[in-house]
């Protein structure tokens, strides 16, 4: 029979460390994290990685911020919704009109009639890229090559 005072030293550190990264993942899981990555940070480096999981934000915070955003078709950056023009390659937007989240619905994609709102660069069901009249903002279907209000050249 083997007792607690003949376990090899590495059977103690093991165990411990096994225990200790439960608790960086625990907290992790609760903020939308994965579960078993963390369980893995906080089995290697406890230290380190318990004040990292007090300190993370809630996902629902970062796809708030993520979504005050838009990708510039040109250089792929992440800017602004209101950037006229892209602070990194100066790619200059056509003028849009300003849709509240709130009060209007999004627009819906003219290939397969999911909602999109505004800065989608592609639609989310069908992946087609988006496209807007310039003059009227009606959105135009992959083939279209005028507005279908206005009659303005895409």
């Amino acid at each position: 029979m083997v007792s607690s005072d003949n376990l090899p030293a590495w059977c103690w550190v093991a165990f411990y460390s096994i225990v200790f990264g439960l608790l960086p993942a625990v907290i992790a899981s609760k903020k939308g994290r994965s579960f078993w990555l963390w369980w893995g940070f906080g089995a290697v480096l406890p230290i380190l990685a318990l004040p990292l999981a007090i300190q993370l934000k809630p996902i629902e915070v970062e796809k708030k911020f993520y979504s005050s955003l838009k990708e510039c078709p040109e250089c792929r950056e992440l800017i602004k919704q209101e950037a006229v023009k892209c602070k990194y390659c100066q790619h200059k937007f056509a003028p849009m009109t300003v849709r509240s989240f709130e009060t209007e619905a999004p627009l819906k994609c003219p290939s397969c009639g999911v909602p999109i709102w505004r800065g989608y660069t592609r639609c989310p069901g069908c992946n087609q890229p988006i496209r807007a009249c310039r003059n009227c903002n009606m959105l135009a279907s992959p083939g279209d090559r005028h507005g279908r209000n206005c009659g303005t050249r895409l």
